[in-house]
């Protein structure tokens, strides 16, 4: 719900508009109240969350550090790049095979991968990427999500997994040169998860309606 807020707040602050200035300001002091609480806790965190719901720890960072940068709080976002590193830059040959859990709404691999293109200059990121992902993970990670029961409030979650993975995808093959295989490769299948998600929106359940159009319009992003 923070990493939401924030990425609302950048909204405001990127668009030209008189009513977006004002409502950016009626809504700084919570946002100034998240910020300081963020700069508590991060050196405090030694371990991310590794997880395909609420708490997963890239998800909110790459949510934060669009929001610095929109913010120009340079502290702020160095702060979140150099704990970025701490927690993934060493990581290698994920087991992305396991994805998802029953529940998840995001791919815990595909959020880091998200956030270290953002950290990392183009030549860094590529040489961490193909350390990162064997081919049973990439494999693995393109397959649709099996969405047995829409009205059951923790299985609809694999609607919004479709979303996150469509958005990371974009993101990383934007992030790719030109010549790297996963460039294409990661555009086509965002769309295919794209088309997938689209048509499981608003079926007349509380648990998937309440927050599903979030997810699909951030994902329907270039």
């Amino acid at each position: 719900m923070v990493a939401w807020l924030l990425k609302l707040d950048e909204e405001l602050i990127t668009w030209d508009n008189p009513k977006a200035k004002i409502w950016h300001q009626n809504l700084k002091p919570l946002t100034d109240k998240i910020l300081n609480s963020w700069k508590i806790f991060l050196p405090k965190q030694t371990y991310p969350n590794r997880t395909g719901v609420h708490p997963n720890t890239a998800f909110a960072m790459a949510f934060a550090i669009d929001w610095a940068r929109a913010n120009k709080d340079k502290d702020f976002e160095n702060q979140l790049t150099e704990k970025a590193k701490y927690f993934y830059l060493k990581d290698e040959k994920t087991p992305a095979y396991l994805e998802p859990d029953g529940s998840d709404f995001f791919s815990p691999s595909l959020e880091i991968a998200d956030l270290m293109r953002r950290v990392l200059p183009q030549k860094e990121f590529v040489q961490w990427l193909n350390k990162f992902y064997e081919k049973r993970s990439l494999e693995n990670i393109e397959k649709i999500p099996v969405v047995s029961d829409l009205s059951d409030y923790q299985t609809v979650h694999l609607v919004g997994l479709s979303f996150s993975k469509a958005w990371c995808m974009k993101g990383i093959a934007k992030s790719l040169p030109n010549n790297h295989p996963l460039k294409k490769d990661f555009q086509k299948t965002a769309t295919v998860f794209l088309n997938n998600g689209l048509p499981l929106l608003f079926q007349g359940n509380y648990g998937g309606d309440h927050w599903l159009a979030s997810f699909a319009v951030y994902a329907l992003e270039d």
